[in-house]
């Protein structure tokens, strides 16, 4: 007997103790000698046939492993797998593709391996015949064959059950709403024993595809600088019949971005496209897109106004006007004059409109009327400067005061004195009550001016009288009445002479109008920029405070404060004052004419002319001068460049930092310009 024929005779009388006789022959008529010998060693070992349990979780996880990455083909379906409960769920996303696109899933590559090496021996797709893999490996000549077999025989099946399911148009929409069910049968290596498991492919039209035609684009207007924007504000579902709440839900569940990489630093319009992304982890590009993006103020029918944007109204109250034509205020009920859509907590006394650069109450451009003064705008809320616009703050009323006319200036009388006298504004009347007189006594301002009054023959002032003086300007209510009572004369007191050598004093006195000191009209001037003042001259200074109607006259070292009937400004970096005090500080007379409008300055001989409309100075030898600042009127009051007049006449002009003594410094600390006269 050769050794296979032991072999068999030991090899059957193991497996017979066993197995079943016909199994046992079945399996061991196949093998060769060395198989033989080689199942014989095994059984002898004991230890060939695994675990049921621990073979079945390992071929789970290998078919949990394919399953998993089917993942998607983009545009056409997307998969995901519930290991726990065996199931595929495969979202259609275009359901006008053919059902062939299933087939290339890797399920039938995947059989296929499962075939080769993990023990799959049966297949049954669906209501089709089960499918016995070793028969088909048995007639197929070689391995790509046997690949290729798989993939016509199991492709068929798929497609098969797919149609029979559904509508059989051949489209992947006859998988919606459908399962296939695929059992695997696998043996047990070595051990005649096997098992099958049931997995089940559902197919489920997308979300996407669900609402691939029933949603639009719509416009998302936002404010410039915007950083929350909601992309799901620009789509819209399109109207359809019938409850449109699941609709409603899977937009509310989605997520909108913009997949243009917009932005809002800039105003305008700005097409794009955005990406939804559903719950079922499909997504959809919506294209042709618009963000609309705005300034924060805008017209009040700028339809592409951000939702939250606020109708803001501008009204003319009492004493003011403004456009062209002519819109006037009113008290009682204030007059609109503008309206515009702005964004919630926008300044509107700060920010300004971009094409004009200006602010709404820069381009109204309010006027007072005749009579009225100091046109401002306030809000309707509580506080009077607020103009933060809000829901509750959305209406601003401009208004103006009732021009007062200014306090005159009025000399301080002495006992036995025949006359009253001061300054004023040119033009303005002067009344004066004096004790004694039934009427108040009128007068009217001069050109240089100054106004006064004598008295009637035969009465004089006493010591103690007390004048009440008013002025009233043209289009100005009347001043507040101003008191002045009468010093008795002054006692001189015997002083001994500093100066045993007397030289004859070329100083005049003049008690200018307005101020009670003297003032030296045949003023010394000294050009010596870096010279100090020396001991024996005394000097006299102004000192002018921007935007201040207040000025400080200091003579040889004692300060008195006087009234301007406007304050100085700045204008194109040069200062300037009324024509009146510019020549007081510069030591000048003046003398206006009404007719030509024209100012004229006389200092040293030399006379130089300004006219309110010109930039010209004229000098009285034809010489001319261009300024650097053309007069502007203020508060009825003419106003021109300080230093552009002051330089005529030789003062000089620097700051208080050059270190050098010039005759006009300006301080920029507190925004003062002082003028320092010698004499």
């Amino acid at each position: 007997m050769n050794k296979k024929t032991v072999s068999l005779f030991l090899a059957s009388s193991i497996v017979l103790s066993t197995f079943s006789p016909v199994v046992a022959a079945e399996k061991l008529i196949d093998l060769n000698g060395a198989e033989v010998t080689q199942q014989v060693e095994a059984l002898a070992e004991g230890n060939n046939c695994p675990s049921k349990d621990e073979t079945i979780l390992n071929f789970q996880n290998t078919v949990d492993s394919m399953f998993n990455s089917i993942g998607e083909k983009e545009g056409i379906y997307k998969a995901k797998y519930y290991p726990e409960h065996k199931i595929v769920e495969v979202f259609i996303i275009d359901k006008t593709k053919s059902a062939k696109e299933l087939t290339g899933t890797g399920i039938v590559a995947g059989l296929y391996n499962f075939y080769k090496n993990h023990n799959l021996v049966k297949v049954k797709i669906g209501n089709q015949d089960e499918r016995d893999l070793k028969l088909i490996a048995q007639n197929s000549q070689s391995e790509a064959e046997v690949m290729q077999n798989f993939k016509t025989i199991f492709g068929s099946d798929i497609l098969t059950t797919v149609q029979t399911y559904g509508s059989k148009t051949g489209k992947l929409e006859d998988f919606i709403n459908k399962e296939v069910q695929i059992k695997l049968t696998v043996d047990v290596p070595n051990c005649n024993d096997n098992f099958t498991l049931t997995y089940t492919i559902r197919g489920k039209e997308s979300i996407s595809s669900v609402m691939k035609d029933k949603i639009k684009s719509k416009d998302i207007n936002v404010w410039k600088d915007a950083t929350d924007i909601n992309w799901k504000d620009g789509v819209e579902i399109i109207g359809q019949p019938g409850n449109q709440q699941g609709l409603i839900n899977y937009l509310e569940e989605a997520k909108v971005e913009d997949a243009s990489n917009r932005n809002t630093q800039n105003s305008g319009t700005q097409n794009g496209n955005l990406k939804l992304t559903f719950t079922d982890g499909t997504s959809l590009l919506l294209n042709d897109q618009n963000l609309n993006v705005s300034e924060h103020i805008l017209p009040i029918t700028d339809t592409k106004a951000p939702k939250d944007a606020i109708d803001v109204t501008f009204r003319l109250g009492e004493g003011v006007e403004a456009g062209d034509p002519t819109i006037t205020g009113n008290k009682e009920n204030p007059v609109e004059f503008s309206s515009y859509k702005i964004k919630p907590d926008v300044d509107v006394s700060k920010e300004k409109i971009q094409l004009i650069n200006s602010t709404i109450f820069e381009l109204i451009r309010l006027r007072a009327l005749k009579g009225y003064e100091n046109p401002t705008w306030k809000p309707l809320s509580a506080n009077p400067n607020d103009f933060i616009v809000s829901e509750n703050n959305n209406v601003f009323v401009a208004s103006a005061t009732e021009a007062v006319s200014s306090m005159p200036e009025v000399n301080v009388p002495i006992d036995g004195a025949k006359s009253i006298n001061g300054t004023g504004v040119i033009g303005a009347t002067i009344s004066v009550t004096v004790p004694g007189i039934a009427k108040s006594i009128e007068t009217k301002v001069d050109v240089s001016s100054k106004w006064e009054i004598k008295l009637p023959a035969g009465k004089v002032l006493k010591t103690g009288d007390k004048l009440v003086i008013t002025q009233k300007e043209e289009d100005r209510k009347v001043s507040p009445a101003k008191e002045v009572v009468v010093k008795e004369k002054d006692k001189p007191t015997p002083k001994p002479n500093p100066n045993p050598n007397p030289t004859p004093d070329n100083k005049m006195d003049n008690y200018y109008n307005g101020f009670n000191y003297v003032f030296p009209y045949n003023l010394s001037m000294n050009n010596n920029n870096n010279s100090k003042t020396s001991s024996n001259n005394s000097l006299i200074s102004y000192s002018f405070s921007i935007n201040k109607d207040e000025y400080e006259i200091t003579t040889n070292g004692v300060t008195n404060k006087s009234k301007m009937y406007t304050s100085p400004i700045i204008r194109n970096g040069r200062t300037l004052l009324p024509i009146r005090n510019v020549a007081e500080a510069i030591g000048a007379e003046i003398a206006w004419n009404e007719k030509t409008k024209t100012a004229s300055f006389t200092k040293d001989g030399l006379t130089a002319s300004i006219q309110i409309d010109s930039d010209e100075i004229i000098y009285s030898n034809g010489k001319k001068l261009k300024m650097d600042s053309k007069p502007i009127i203020k508060d009825n009051r003419i106003l021109i460049s300080l230093v552009n007049v002051a330089n005529i006449f030789g003062l000089t002009n620097g700051n208080v930092e050059d270190s050098q003594n010039q005759d006009i410094e300006w301080n920029k600390d507190n925004n003062t310009v002082t003028i320092k006269l010698k004499k």
